[in-house]
């Protein structure tokens, strides 16, 4: 049987999302500052999973790709899909006076994440249970956090792709190296809380990261872990 690889897998999820990615933009030397909010879904667990599953990469693999689909069609409102970043993903959605409640929407749609996450997976571990490879049985495993920012960043096309980038780009993934011991959390910054106009509405820690070069950064975060998804 043909070797699927991962890239195969995320290649054609791509080619199946034409409302999921940006309009077309014009040139590639096209450049905007936007005021936009920042989410990482990054799945716990990756790097062990396929370590562990060397034996059965192919199957590791297409799991992995399923749950990063999953994610994506979830988040796809009002949040856009960026790029894949090997076992995360990075989306972002634009912030203004039109769109005002587009951080308490990502908030809330972050946190339902979590339950469709483990529904997807106990769904992938039904569908394998046939399977005895270690990335079939090793689906209940996998966890996930999700890290929520907001800033200013850079657009910029090259080719066909969108490239964001900035210092508050660099914050949001810095912030998931970080002291949590906990594997799946939700984690909003306290420049993203400022947007929501309202309160949280869910229990949570206030925390502070530091990190050289970017300075301390003020985090609330929700334990997924420690609570009933």
């Amino acid at each position: 049987m043909q070797r699927i690889h991962m890239k195969q897998l995320i290649k054609s999820f791509l080619s199946r999302l034409p409302r999921l990615t940006p309009q077309k933009l014009s040139s590639h030397s096209e450049q905007r500052n936007s005021e936009l909010a920042l989410v990482i879904a990054d799945i716990s667990g990756y790097t062990e999973y396929i370590k562990l599953n060397a034996g059965s990469t192919e199957h590791a693999h297409a799991v992995i790709a399923d749950l990063l689909e999953s994610i994506v069609h979830a988040m796809a409102t009002p949040l856009v899909l960026n790029k894949f970043e090997g076992d995360a993903v990075f989306m972002y959605a634009p912030l203004s006076a039109e769109n005002a409640g587009a951080m308490r929407n990502i908030l809330d749609k972050s946190n339902a994440l979590f339950k469709s996450f483990e529904s997807r997976k106990s769904e992938l571990a039904n569908n394998r249970q046939a399977c005895p490879c270690e990335a079939c049985t090793g689906i209940k495993n996998l966890q996930i956090k999700i890290v929520i920012h907001s800033g200013t960043a850079a657009i910029r096309k090259i080719f066909q792709f969108e490239e964001i980038s900035g210092p508050d780009v660099i914050r949001i993934h810095r912030l998931l190296k970080n002291n949590i011991e906990s594997n799946q959390y939700l984690m909003v910054t306290e420049q993203a809380v400022n947007g929501l106009n309202s309160n949280l509405a869910l229990p949570g820690v206030w925390s502070t990261e530091t990190h050289t070069h970017l300075g301390d950064i003020n985090v609330w975060i929700h334990d997924k872990q420690s609570t009933t998804i």
